[in-house]
């Protein structure tokens, strides 16, 4: 379960990443 919730805020991460790229 820790790692599901891991994977959800490295997912976050990449999106803003995205989101600040474009």
């Amino acid at each position: 379960m820790i790692v599901k919730i891991q994977t959800e805020i490295i997912k976050m991460e990449i999106l803003s990443g995205n989101n600040e790229n474009m």
